[in-house]
């Protein structure tokens, strides 16, 4: 199913009203709906869509004459490259797109596609009304084609870095799941829409994660090791690197001695890790910490921590979510619901129930505050999954205050609270119905 996407499509629309030529580049990892995102676009538009495949460029040539054929209703006669993209210069007096989706394949069968584009581009296509769209899944290669240096790089006009969906489109996939198991679905999977996809609306939380991440059988259960086999042909160190952070490893050396990755390799290999969005170098708001190292995607902080240290078991088939419950609810979860509570923040920025300002975790000397808005004055709130009373409320936003010397508002964000509306008088005060509407 297709779901939100609000701003990049608004993007890609007014890139295809400009009237000139425009070449988009859209990137991001597998399984998080470029796809989806390029047809919903194309809908009810004059276009061409090219699913490119690792064939020598000669027939793939052949194949995207014959799509163009079939989009626009013509006979492409071309007999080469410059003569298909000037029938497509002919062609888009009127606005014409054409996606080319899986764009690194080609570039992999043939390194020397950027030059050839370039030179397409310059000479047949940046003068006309086409809109070029290059979709691709393989991070180094997409990251190359937006680089400086790259020969497309001044060609571009555009760029959409798609992720992962807001988490409150949960429950577009899962309408009859409460808020309680969509934070849990969060917990275990993120929100990647091919994820969410292989989930049943009418079986339970934990007869999903059973079926899809907990069985050999499961579509889940090895694309943590696919998605790094995808992108690099020794994920060995990659994998080693993220169990260490799942198990409490956030310190550079830290990480290094924990995953046996040698301390002059490691950068690299974060650096990699971190524009995959799969983890995040974070940094304490307002304040000079050393920084820290988590799993940025709950799907690989889920399979790291219960999937990869387990798969013996699993592959026997002795292995369920029943073995892993308790950790799960009392140490995992609340952390993935201060998580979904931090990616909550911009939307209650915009609504106008926080102010504007960077947020994100912040600690000092032992201390620690689960989110910070760097407001006039700072905003501190302190997240708990668990249903608070008022007084507990209190409480909890009090102790907020001690750890931070100079003025600031507090305020909590729970599961559910008691009085919320008498608590909104006080302080900044959130629930699940704030967080996943």
């Amino acid at each position: 199913m297709f779901t939100d996407r609000v701003d990049e499509l608004s993007y890609l629309e007014g890139r295809h009203s400009s009237g000139r030529a425009e070449l988009v580049v859209i990137s991001g990892r597998r399984r998080v709906g470029k796809t989806c995102l390029a047809k919903k676009f194309t809908e009810g538009k004059r276009s061409i869509y090219f699913l490119a495949q690792k064939e020598p460029m000669q027939f793939e040539l052949e194949r995207l004459k014959r799509a163009v054929s079939r989009s626009l209703g013509i006979y492409a006669d071309a007999g080469d490259w410059d003569s298909l993209f000037q029938l497509l210069a002919k062609e888009s007096s009127e606005r014409l797109m054409l996606v080319i989706d899986e764009f690194n394949y080609w570039v992999e069968e043939d390194p020397n596609v950027f030059s050839m584009l370039q030179r397409l581009w310059d000479e047949h296509l940046a003068g006309s009304k086409i809109m070029l769209i290059l979709s691709g899944s393989a991070f180094s290669t997409m990251a190359r084609s937006l680089s400086q240096g790259n020969p497309l790089y001044g060609r571009r006009t555009g760029k959409v870095a798609l992720g992962p969906l807001p988490p409150w489109c949960i429950r577009d996939f899962l309408p009859s799941y409460s808020r309680e198991d969509a934070v849990r679905v969060f917990a275990a999977l993120g929100s990647t829409p091919y994820h969410l996809s292989q989930l049943e609306g009418g079986a339970g939380f934990e007869a999903n994660i059973d079926a899809a991440v907990l069985s050999k059988r499961g579509l889940l259960y090895e694309d943590a090791e696919v998605t790094l086999t995808y992108e690099f042909r020794e994920p060995s160190s990659y994998l080693n690197i993220l169990r260490a952070i799942a198990c409490g490893a956030t310190g550079f050396s830290e990480v290094s001695s924990k995953s046996g990755v040698d301390i002059t390799n490691l950068a690299k290999y974060l650096r990699t890790l971190e524009g995959m969005g799969i983890v995040r170098r974070e940094t304490t708001v307002l304040g000079k910490e050393r920084p820290l190292y988590v799993i940025a995607d709950q799907y690989f902080k889920f399979w790291a921590r219960y999937v990869y240290p387990n798969r013996d078991f699993i592959e026997l088939g002795n292995f369920s979510f029943g073995d892993v419950r308790d950790d799960f609810e009392r140490s995992f979860l609340p952390r993935a619901f201060e998580e979904l509570a931090r990616q909550s923040v911009p939307r209650l920025q915009r609504g106008g129930a926080l102010p504007a300002g960077r947020s994100g975790r912040w600690w000092q000397k032992g201390s620690e505050i689960d989110i910070v808005v760097a407001s006039s004055p700072p905003v501190l709130l302190e997240v708990r999954w668990r249903d608070m009373s008022r007084q507990e409320a209190l409480d909890v936003a009090a102790s907020a205050r001690a750890k931070w010397q100079g003025e600031s508002r507090c305020g909590v964000v729970a599961r559910s609270l008691e009085d919320k509306a008498s608590l909104r008088e006080r302080f900044c005060a959130f629930d699940l119905e704030d967080l996943l509407p």
